[in-house]
């Protein structure tokens, strides 16, 4: 029988670690992302997420060194997995509108569901810390980026008007969805997003569409 390399064996032990390491760690982002959402952040304690990701307390620290870098490493999986959606929705073969559309009442029922994810990120008073913003920049970027090829597409196609600067229009339209948003949670008001959604999506659209010229 031959004898297994020390080098191979090694590697081996290496690629298990970094496995389970992964594992444990989707674990407790699954825990916590769970626990901010039914019980707020703020009264998440850590031990709280061991306890529901059943591990010791000591594993999870080794994995994540408090509980506002496992706070970012919630956000960072929602925020990926939203921006996933963002792209399959951009893609889908429908007008540019219906795209738009969709993409706007995507982030409405995103952000109500995640109520609690936006206070934390958007702190009531001060701006995010440093780690938090770096976040947040990229994925305004990236949802820019994937609205404004959709606005594109629309002025393109004839659908949107030729006059509006795609840039401007886009961030007009995320602003809206965002300040909408961070009022109501400031001012603590209740609304069911299927109410509103459609509302929100009709003034989104309302200064792109074109016109027909009444007769």
């Amino acid at each position: 029988m031959q004898t297994p390399d020390p080098s191979e064996v090694r590697d081996l032990k290496k690629r298990l670690c970094q496995r389970r390491s992964r594992q444990t760690e989707r674990q407790i982002v699954a825990a916590a992302s769970d626990l901010f959402a039914t019980k707020g952040y703020s009264s998440v304690t850590m031990q709280d997420i061991a306890d529901a990701a059943r591990i010791g307390k000591a594993t999870l620290y080794y994995h994540t060194p408090s509980k506002e870098d496992l706070g970012l490493l919630v956000v960072d999986a929602h925020l990926d997995r939203f921006i996933e959606q963002a792209g399959e929705l951009a893609s889908a073969d429908l007008s540019a509108a219906d795209r738009l559309r969709s993409l706007v009442s995507a982030l409405m029922g995103w952000l109500a569901a995640g109520r609690e994810l936006v206070e934390f990120i958007m702190p009531e008073r001060g701006n995010p810390p440093p780690k938090t913003m770096r976040r947040l920049k990229r994925f305004r970027s990236e949802y820019l980026d994937v609205l404004e090829a959709i606005v594109r597409d629309g002025v393109a196609a004839g659908e949107f008007r030729r006059d509006v600067d795609p840039d401007v229009a886009v961030r007009a339209v995320l602003g809206m969805i965002l300040h909408f948003h961070i009022l109501t949670i400031r001012f603590q008001e209740a609304y069911k997003i299927d109410d509103v959604r459609d509302q929100i999506a009709d003034l989104a659209l309302g200064g792109l569409l074109v016109r027909s010229e009444p007769r």
